[in-house]
Order: structure tokens, then sequence, then C-alpha cells
């Protein structure tokens, strides 16, 4: 109502007395809530319903755990920020508060604490206390509903810029590599439109959909073409979480759209007349302010209008769709359900209003596949949601994709890349093959449901000694052995085709890359023999792939191992590696590592992993349905593709409170924020990287970054400075020396006393 008056104070004189009046109205006619809720402000209808749950010598099952407890996670606003003296003395009283850095956490005059159940009446009770609600909500879920808490983004939301605006990724872009989203999905549109009335056509003070309206001219009354209407979100919910009432607008996942034409379904698009300049693209969206937090549209509640999209630029494959000129263009096929999915989890939704709100709501968004476009379109961060996995892949940071990502992250553009699905799938073996001896891997085939009359396979062996000659062979399932050496065709019959090729990487990673099909088979044991010919033992790595039926991969049957499972160019030595751990309790306990995760460390022993996040049955946006014309709704997904985004929305909000941040401090930012737990171990490792996303943690790191690098600054050398190396001569390892008077890409070339490098 503060703001409703604050609007009304700012409109021309001769519309002013006319607002005060309805305004008067609604005061009015509502003054018996009004009265009750002001003798109840201070402690919100949430934390009161825990109080009395709280004697109540039979409480809900669902909050048995935290009304057990002897303390209650609250969050205090004072009228104004307390003196450290009152702090200790509410500390004297019981109440906990969050302290880093010797400081106390606080947002403005709000501060939250843990607090004796008997002491929240005697916070009430104090003048300086504005409002008490309880910091624990189990029915109003935030985003995605439970990873959002989890890596802190609900907390980072209530911190501020330098400017005074909330951490929500405002000002910074973000390319994503993937497909082209629902464009028309509502959570994808900015909440900048006006503040508007809803009106209450027949007067029962319940929202009714189809019947009721929206005051667009704002005359205080219902005309035509001002009908308001709903859209009841559709769940793909396997899992059970999540109890639709079909036929009841919920302000926490359902949508209101004007029914302009009052054909009870919302249009939109170029086919129904709509254009670039149209909001929404369609018939207007809008949500609702729930002031009382009962996720109902009350009659004193006001609607918000979407209008601006969050995407700003969508290219694919060369044609550019923008954001005011063409963008409508790109949203006719309903979209692709895992971008829609990456982008509801990065930026859907708007804090405090739905219950599936991504970690950097207010980004911009650019899509496409091209890195360089992107960077030419001033991306802040870059997420790749499309690696190019492990086969025919050295993995050593070599790759042109690998070195790309170095020289974008040197200009400063931050390299957020999913690890990728590979840890638990059996596609990876790692053995140790004794000195004149051999290995024998068995291979079981995916023959497809039902099954087709070909097997193709691709195979990849890595290994760190490019002078070993190792031998290979395919065995066929007939027990007959071909020798594949590397140079090409090794086998080319009319049913049955062999090739292979040998190289060795820049860095060192020698590497034997096999593909072979057999026409009208259906055979699935197949066997690679490796020979190792010298006198001493030699370590390999193999990677399986199955072009048929890439999600119903073929395996290997022995020396499985998940380490060395990240993807190009997840192991380029710039990368932000996400992995993904299971923040629900749905497949496994919540807290361990997702099962499909990848691991590190890279093939030359290098760290793969920087840190996870989660990456199991995150709810998120699903794509409308063409069919029957409805908005997209919501599911759960599941992959480090996921788990990419939520840190890709960190980085956002980092770069939002600190944009001078450099690629390296905010890798270092993540890093260090991250959590360790009895699931993680201790930390660093290859499994977990530096431990579990935290962003409020990193967040509040900057600072200390900010000191450290002042002073890194003052004791730069004046001058490049190569050492000799140590010990010199060298046989198996050395150390280099250099130090540089600015920041930039090194790249250092060893050469033999012939000159050869």
């Amino acid at each position: 109502m503060l703001d409703f008056l604050r609007t009304t104070i700012r409109q021309p004189k001769q519309m002013r007395w006319q607002t005060i009046l309805i305004f008067m109205v609604v005061v009015l006619s509502a003054f018996p809530t009004l009265t009750q809720e002001m003798k109840r402000e201070k402690i919100d209808a949430h934390l009161a319903y825990l109080l009395w749950m709280h004697s109540n010598p039979k409480p809900a099952l669902a909050y048995r755990s935290i009304l057990s407890q002897n303390a209650i996670k609250i969050s205090i606003r004072f009228t104004k920020e307390p003196s450290m003296t009152d702090i200790h003395n509410l500390e004297n009283e019981g109440l906990a508060f969050d302290y880093w850095q010797g400081k106390v956490l606080h947002i403005g005059p709000i501060y939250e604490a843990a607090a004796p159940w008997n002491k929240i009446q005697m916070l009430a009770a104090r003048n300086d206390v504005e409002n008490i609600e309880a910091a624990w909500k189990p029915d109003r879920l935030p985003m995605m509903n439970v990873s959002n808490p989890e890596v802190q983004a609900n907390q980072a939301w209530k911190l501020l810029d330098h400017e005074g605006f909330p951490l929500t990724g405002k000002g910074v872009t973000i390319a994503v590599f993937d497909g082209i989203p629902d464009i028309f999905h509502p959570a994808l549109w900015r909440a900048d439109g006006d503040t508007l009335n809803w009106l209450d056509n027949n007067a029962n003070g319940i929202f009714d959909g189809g019947s009721d309206g929206v005051d667009l001219n704002k005359n205080g009354q219902m005309d035509t073409g001002e009908r308001l209407h709903f859209i009841d979100a559709k769940f793909q919910d396997r899992w059970g979480q999540f109890q639709n009432q079909i036929g009841v607008y919920e302000v926490d996942r359902d949508w209101l759209y004007n029914d302009a034409d009052e054909n009870q379904q919302r249009d939109s698009g170029k086919n129904k007349g709509f254009t670039e300049a149209s909001p929404t693209y369609g018939e207007q969206l809008f949500i609702c302010d729930d002031l009382n937090h009962n996720n109902l549209l009350d009659p004193d509640e006001r609607l918000i209008a979407l209008n601006t999209s969050k995407i700003k630029a969508i290219r694919f494959p060369s044609k550019v769709y923008y954001r005011g000129q063409n963008l409508i263009e790109a949203g006719q096929d309903g979209g692709d359900t895992h971008t829609t999915a990456v982008l509801g989890t990065l930026v859907g939704g708007w804090p405090g209003h739905h219950l599936f709100t991504g970690i950097a709501p207010e980004a911009e968004i650019i899509l496409g596949s091209e890195a360089a476009w992107a960077a030419a379109m001033n991306a802040d961060i870059m997420l790749y949601e499309r690696g190019r996995g492990l086969v025919y892949e050295y993995l050593d940071g070599s790759s042109n994709d690998e070195q790309a990502v170095n020289f974008l992250a040197a200009q400063e553009i931050m390299q957020v890349i999913p690890a990728g699905n590979n840890g638990g799938s059996q596609i990876h073996f790692l053995a140790d093959i004794p000195a004149h001896d051999s290995i024998t891997v068995r291979i079981d085939y995916y023959p497809g449901d039902p099954p087709i009359d070909v097997v193709q396979l691709q195979v990849s062996f890595l290994w760190r000694a490019p002078w070993n000659n190792l031998q290979f062979w395919l065995i066929t399932p007939e027990d007959q052995a071909y020798h594949f050496a590397g140079r090409g065709n090794d086998l080319n019959t009319p049913n049955f085709e062999m090739w292979s090729h040998f190289n060795v990487s820049s860095r060192g990673t020698a590497g034997m890359f096999m593909n072979f099909q057999r026409i009208n088979d259906q055979s699935r044991n197949w066997k690679i023999r490796i020979k190792n010919n010298q006198s001493y033992h030699q370590q390999i790595d193999g990677y399986i792939f199955d072009p048929l039926f890439p999600f119903k991969i073929s395996t290997f049957l022995d020396f499985v191992s998940p380490s060395r499972t990240v993807g190009s160019p997840a192991t380029a030595d710039s990368a932000i590696a996400v992995g993904a751990y299971d923040h629900r309790d749905f497949r496994g306990p919540a807290g361990a590592l997702s099962s499909f995760s990848s691991q590190g460390p890279r093939i030359d022993g290098a760290p793969a992993i920087t840190l996870v996040a989660p990456g199991n049955d995150v709810y998120t946006l699903n794509i409308h349905d063409t069919t029957t014309n409805s908005l997209g709704g919501y599911r759960p997904v599941s992959g480090t593709s996921f788990s990419g985004p939520h840190v890709a929305g960190a980085i956002a909000l980092l770069l939002q409170k600190n944009p001078h941040l450099t690629h390296g401090e905010v890798r270092l930012l993540l890093r260090q924020g991250a959590a360790s737990d009895q699931f993680t171990g201790k930390t660093p490792n290859d499994a977990w990287g530096a431990g579990k996303l935290r962003i409020l943690n990193s967040i509040n790191l900057i600072t200390s970054v900010e000191e450290k690098k002042t002073a890194h600054a003052a004791a730069l050398p004046q001058e490049f400075i190569l050492s000799q190396n140590v010990p010199n001569p060298f046989s198996r390892q050395t150390e280099i020396a250099y130090q540089l008077n600015r920041s930039g890409h090194v790249s250092i070339a060893i050469f033999n006393i012939l000159a050869r490098r």
C-alpha cells in the first residue's frame, strides 16, 4: 500500500484525487482484514502457525523436525540497523546471529538469527522491531524449489550492488550455447510493465478467472477487452512433489493473462496477429504481488504486467533474431525442451513471486552456437551446454575448443562448462598394462530396442607416453582378431569396416582412435586387446561412444572407472568445470555426488573439476504444448547441464556485485566459497573439485580478493622475467619459474639441443 501511495503522489494533479478515492474505498471495504493484520503485524502468519504448533502435542508430520529443535531461524526487520550493543544484548537473550569475518551478516535493517521459541514474543514487544518472519518455510519453497536455498541464491538476492539494486544478475549478459528455447514461456519475461488493479466484476471478494478483469485504462471499471483469465501450470512430476489445484489460480506457479478476445485461451505469436512491439508477444501476461503470502489473489493486491523478454538475441545457424526487431519469429514451434529448462534454471521467474525462480533472474540472455559471436555481442559469461564429449578428444587441454576457452577467459569472459554425465556410465576404462604383457577389455554392445541389424562403435585410447608403440586388436564375437594400426582403413568388406588413426597431441598425449561397424549383425560381445611391448608398465585410458544410441549406451565390462571422464571443452585450462550432486533424496541420499557426474583428473593429471552444484531432479521450466496451445509448465531435469546454469547464475551475481572481477578471481571466489561436508570429504579432490557451490560465501569473499588484488598490483615486477630451469640438466621433471608485469595468456615451449620443440 505504501507503493500505491507513492505512485499516487507522482500522478498528475487531475488524476490524484480520483485515485485516492479508489484507494479509500478499497481500504474501507477491507478494514476488518487490515485491522486484524495490524494486530499481528510483527509476527507473520507462518511464524505464528509454527509458534502454535510448537505448543501442540500432535504437530503436523511435515513440521516435526523443525519443531523438535530448540531454536528456529527467523528474519528480523528492525526500524533501523541496531548497534552492536543491541546485538550483544539479544545474544545474551539466546539469539544467534550469523557472522562473517567478524561482522554480523545483514541486509540493511534485516537480520537473520536462530531464536529460542520462547524469545519471539520478547522480540515482538521491542519498539525497534518492525517485523518478524520465519526463515524456514517448507510450504513456500523457492526456486526449482530446493536448489536455490541450497546454493544460497535466495540469500544473495537480498544483498545490494553498488547502485543499490538487489543481486539478481542485473546488467550481466550470459551467452548460452544450446538450442532455441520456448520464448513464449511466461517465466522468460521481465516484470517491467505497469502495475495495475484487478477488477472484482462480481464483487464476491474472490478472483474468478474469465469473469473478473484487469483495469488496463485505469478508469476503475471493467470495459471491453479487459477480461482477466489465468493459465493452470502443467506439471510433469514423476516424484509427486506438487499438487496443483486445477481451476484455482495459485499465485506461486500459475500466470494471469488479459483474455482480450474472451476465447478462454492465451493467444500469442505472429500467426495470431501480434508483433515485436506487443508486450509478451501476445495477450499480456501478469503476475500477482502477493502481499500477504496466502498464494491467492486478494482484493487489495495488484498485478504486475510482464513486458520485455529476458532474451536479447538468438543466432541459429546464421540468422540472428534480435529483441525489438524480430525475436518473435524465433519461437513458432514450441522451442527446445533442454534449452528452456536451462534458461529456467538460469533466469526464469522473479524473486519473491514464483516458486521456480532461476539463480540470476534479471540477467540478459543471448543464445547461439558460436563463441566468437557471443564475444562480439559482449557476453560476460559463456555457458557451454553442448560439449564435444570424450571420444576423439585428447582431453589434455590441447584442442582448438579448449584453447579457445583459454583465450576467451584471458579476455575476462567467464567460461562455465558442465563436466558431463559420464561418471557412472561405464564408457571409460583405466588400466595398467604390465611390461611385455597385454590386457583384454570386453564391450557390451547395445543393439537397440527393438534391435537393429548393425553394430557401430567409436573407441578412443589415450596414454601419456607417445614413444610407447602399443598394439591394438579388435576381437569379434566369433573370436576373430583384427589388428588396427592407426593408419586409416584396416578392414573394408561389404559388411564389415574398421578404421583407425594414431596421433600425438601438442601436449604429449598419444591417441589411438578407431571406428568400426558391421551390418546384418546384432552381436553384443566384442573385445579389444592391447599389448605393451616395452619393459615398463603402461597406463591407458579408453573411451567408447555409440553414435546410433548415444543415450542407450554401449559399455565396457572391464577396468571401468568414473575418473578422467570430464568431457571437452570442460578440460580446458581455464574452464570453470561443473559437476553435479543430488540435493534431494529421490535417487540416493541428499547431498551425495550424482551417480552420473563426470570426475577428474584430466588425462595429464591436472585437476579437472572446479566445483559442483545441484544437478539431480531440478524442477524448472517445460515448453508449451503447441497442439493444445497450453503454455509451458514445469518438470524435473537432471544432469550437469543443469548444475552448470547454477554456477553461471552465481557468477552473474558476483559480476553484478563487482564488474571488475577477472576470470581467475571469479574461479577463485567460487572455489574458496564452496562448502565441504561428509559427502565431499577433504577438498579439493577429483570428484568434487573445491566442493559445493555456495553463492553467498563467494560474494562475501569479494572484499578480500579486492584487497589481495591491490596488494598484488603494487608488487608486480617491472619487466618480464624467465628464470633458469631447476634442476638443470633434468631428466623426467623440472621447474621453470617466470614473472609477468601484466596479466595475460602464457605459452611455454621447450626445445632439445637439436632445436626440436
